[in-house]
């Protein structure tokens, strides 16, 4: 015999992960492995699961992406982690890694604290390198991977990100800060081919040394780079704040928009401080196109006539500026050779 409901039962009690709810009572427990788990309601995402360990009490349980709330075990026992890594991790192809609150990856090693070949989100975490070493940044992102910053603060010595990849950042804290005489530092390196959007966020670089022949930058690279927010601080011999190359042999584009602050200040006699430098090739003259319809651009030098809001040489590409505020002990805008 088959009886039709009218209407839906009501089970008194929330949901349950890992046993069967069976009319608020919790029966059958189950022993799985948990990468991520969702829950939908009418189509719309309810609950966005990850698990994680509490690094304050190393309880593990699920942390929701939704509500941003942990959820421990309700029932006996303790959830059962894999192993803890505290440096040099690696997020392999395919693999998934947010990164929330209190976690924290350390390293003083010369090694990269972590490499990304999948998709990591950073959710106010700390990444570390206390290296000094310029061979090895704190992050470093493969042509895989792909790295979101919505808050966090990562911190290094010579390096903050190496991209080959993509990386968006919307919030956080990028502070690199040392004292090297023959190289440059800087807080993201962008390889060929890499893909970068800034939305927000403090970026902070210092070289210190007095004897510099090179500097300090906040962004540098090749690739497509999309600025629409955030605070750019750079001081050194030497001192780029965005800074776009093109002898890499690929066409790069820079996009400058909304109320980014960019500020570059040398601190050697005869250095040079570029608030946004666009460096081609005087071999290749290859194409970088850039537009700039926002924006705060500061340069300061000692010697003067070196500070520029916007330089530009060896570029055949568009330079289209329809926006922003730019002040400069020298020059506002500098044009170069075939720039």
């Amino acid at each position: 015999t088959t009886t039709a409901l009218t209407e839906s039962p009501v089970i008194p009690c929330s949901l349950t992960v890992f046993a069967l709810n069976e009319s608020g009572t919790v029966i059958q427990h189950g022993k799985n492995r948990v990468y991520s788990l969702k829950l939908y309601n009418d189509y719309e995402l309810a609950r966005d699961f990850i698990p994680v360990v509490r690094v304050s009490d190393s309880v593990a349980g699920l942390y929701d992406l939704v509500e941003g709330k942990f959820y421990t075990n309700k029932g006996t026992g303790t959830f059962v982690t894999g192993e803890v890594i505290s440096e040099g991790i690696t997020v392999e192809n395919g693999a998934k890694l947010t990164i929330i609150g209190d976690g924290k990856i350390t390293t003083e090693s010369e090694i990269n604290a972590l490499i990304i070949e999948g998709e990591v989100n950073l959710i106010e975490a700390t990444i570390e390198h206390t290296s000094q070493t310029t061979s090895f940044k704190t992050i470093y992102v493969a042509e895989s991977g792909i790295l979101t910053m919505d808050s966090g603060f990562i911190n290094g010595k010579t390096g903050g990100i190496d991209n080959y990849g993509t990386v968006k950042i919307n919030e956080g804290s990028i502070h690199v800060s040392a004292s090297v005489a023959d190289e440059w530092i800087g807080a993201i390196y962008t390889g060929e081919g890499s893909k970068l959007e800034i939305n927000g966020g403090e970026f902070i670089c210092i070289n210190s040394s007095t004897e510099a022949t090179k500097g300090a930058y906040a962004v540098s690279g090749y690739g497509q780079k999309i600025i629409s927010g955030g605070s750019f601080t750079v001081t050194g011999a030497n001192a780029l704040g965005i800074d776009t190359q093109t002898d890499g042999g690929t066409t790069t584009t820079l996009t400058i928009l909304g109320d980014p602050t960019i500020s570059a200040n040398s601190t050697l006699d005869g250095g040079y401080a570029y608030a946004v430098r666009i460096l081609g090739s005087s071999e290749t003259n290859i194409n970088c196109t850039t537009e700039v319809s926002g924006g705060t651009f500061n340069a300061t030098a000692i010697t003067a006539h070196l500070a520029r809001g916007l330089y530009s040489a060896y570029n055949s590409g568009t330079t289209l500026i329809t926006g922003g505020t730019i002040v400069a002990d020298g020059y506002g805008i500098f044009v170069d050779e075939t720039g």
